[in-house]
């Protein structure tokens, strides 16, 4: 699951884990990754909106993340109609995701959508991903709050910081002119499970006058990738935040993608 931005508007194109292992140029991306099978079953794509967004989720039988058929560590690839444009890492990740949605009660002309990863760090937590359906062209708050659930405004909660000096909480994103943010956030003082655990709390985000956006930051074994260039590739990126969790029969890969071509199927 996940959140992709800065891909071609209203497109369906390709997006396909391949064999290897590296970025760094197109002859370490690989073909699509399936040694051994009969057919090739990368036949998947996204959709993009009118702002070059795309929320990913796709279930593959036959693979897992470590054991057969592994993906950890392999390259995830975003197409456009015409050419390869993304490539990201399928980095191993001991965080925990957020998937956004809407405010509950909301009813404004912003559809909050993105995928964020919370993990801990030597001495906190950061916070990273990709947001979408933002005011464009905006800066606004974003923050955890101390409620375990979005069903209700009640079940939010206020900002959390129980027992600080002072609210932490003055953090804010920055919206591109398609109402696209990029997330990195560290925050001192707090963890996932220990002390001040965020593991299960509300994840908060505003517009200027409203808060427009939330999501429970879960537990979950999976892997994270940032969408950027594919290597040698000129034109515009997409950009977006994709994860692979473990199902059942196989890995579910899922996200959202911005700025594809539009109005396309690629691979």
């Amino acid at each position: 699951a996940g959140t992709i931005t800065g891909l071609p508007a209203n497109v369906t194109a390709g997006i396909h884990i391949h064999s290897g292992f590296s970025c760094a140029a197109a002859a370490e991306v690989g073909g699509h990754y399936y040694e051994g099978m009969t057919n090739d079953p990368w036949i998947t794509t996204y959709t993009s909106d009118t702002d070059g967004v795309a929320s990913i989720l796709m279930d593959m039988e036959g693979f897992s993340l470590s054991e057969d058929m592994p993906v950890a560590g392999r390259t995830l690839v975003v197409h456009s109609p015409t050419s390869k444009i993304g490539c990201g890492l399928l980095e191993v990740s001991t965080g925990v995701v957020t998937h956004m949605g809407e405010y509950p009660g909301y009813s404004g002309a912003h559809a909050v959508k993105g995928t964020i990863v919370t993990k801990s760090t030597l001495d906190g937590i950061i916070l990273t991903g990709t947001l979408a359906g933002l005011p464009a062209s905006t800066e606004a708050g974003f923050h955890i709050h101390s409620g375990f659930s979005c069903a209700s405004a009640a079940g939010v909660g206020g900002h959390y910081y129980e027992g600080m000096d002072s609210d932490p909480w003055t953090t804010t994103y920055t919206s591109d002119s398609s109402g696209a943010a990029q997330i990195s956030l560290p925050m001192t003082g707090f963890s996932l499970t220990s002390s001040m655990p965020v593991l299960g709390r509300t994840l908060v985000v505003h517009s200027a006058s409203s808060k427009i956006g939330c999501g429970v930051q879960g537990a979950a074994k999976m892997l994270e990738t940032l969408i950027g260039h594919y290597p040698g590739f000129s034109g515009a990126a997409p950009k977006g935040s994709v994860v692979v969790t473990q199902t059942e029969a196989g890995i579910r890969i899922a996200g959202t993608i911005t700025g594809l071509p539009a109005n396309v199927t690629a691979g």
